[in-house]
């Protein structure tokens, strides 16, 4: 066992204790509790799209990016990141990740991560999964146009609990945040058919700010709900 030092922006630097296992590939295996307790990591969910949303949920924090044969849209992730920065591989149980781990180490400098037993053996640690409920209506905010989005999704976010002492941010800085982030994936005009991978990236800052994880899973899930619900309000483009 050794340790990692964490820092943040946004938070006070820490020590985590993380348990380092070589993997057959050269790389390392980490324990789901290990990821968890590292939230400088960044966390690549390497399976389909429709498989990371289907009832089985994904790992709150995580970023999708399916696998391809040659990993390039996954390298294309990693080449964002500092590089110095671990980068977590997870699937639904590590089998994937591990092979994709064997075929991105070839071509990426980055500090790459088996994560062991994928999101089943996330779930079975008791660590939180988004998309496995559907939050109440009520607590959505209401919207009705896509500029509204940045204002509601800065609502929901964990900087708004009281309950706990996590970093905080100002109401404008999280919309100035929020904005900055839908226009990197969905540009200038916000195309709706893109948020979930800018709210995927909102978590993924909530989780490395330090915010505790069931906040983190909630804030995703509740921006999930609120883009859903914002999308049955737009008008439909005629059939052609």
């Amino acid at each position: 066992m050794t340790s990692a030092r964490v820092s943040h922006p946004l938070q006070k630097e820490t020590l985590v204790a993380v348990h380092f296992a070589p993997s057959a590939s050269g790389g390392l295996h980490w324990r789901p509790l290990d990821v968890a307790a590292t939230p400088s990591s960044h966390i690549i969910d390497v399976r389909p799209t429709e498989e990371r949303y289907s009832s089985t949920g994904f790992i709150a924090g995580s970023r999708g990016c399916a696998m391809t044969e040659d990993g390039q849209r996954v390298l294309d992730l990693c080449a964002q990141f500092d590089p110095d920065a671990i980068v977590v591989l997870a699937c639904s149980s590590g089998r994937r990740s591990a092979h994709a781990a064997t075929v991105l180490a070839a071509r990426s400098a980055a500090r790459l991560v088996v994560m062991v037993g994928g999101t089943r053996g996330w779930k079975e640690a008791g660590l939180p999964l988004c998309g496995t409920h559907t939050p109440p209506l009520e607590r959505l905010p209401p919207i009705a146009t896509l500029n509204q989005l940045p204002s509601a999704l800065a609502l929901l976010f964990p900087g708004g609990h009281e309950d706990y002492s996590a970093p905080q941010m100002t109401q404008s800085a999280l919309e100035a945040l929020i904005r900055s982030v839908l226009r990197e994936h969905c540009g200038e005009t916000l195309e709706l058919s893109r948020c979930q991978s800018a709210v995927e990236h909102l978590g993924e800052i909530a989780r490395r700010a330090g915010h505790p994880l069931t906040f983190v899973q909630e804030f995703v899930d509740l921006c999930s709900a609120t883009l859903a619900r914002l999308a049955l309000t737009q008008p439909r483009a005629p059939a052609r």
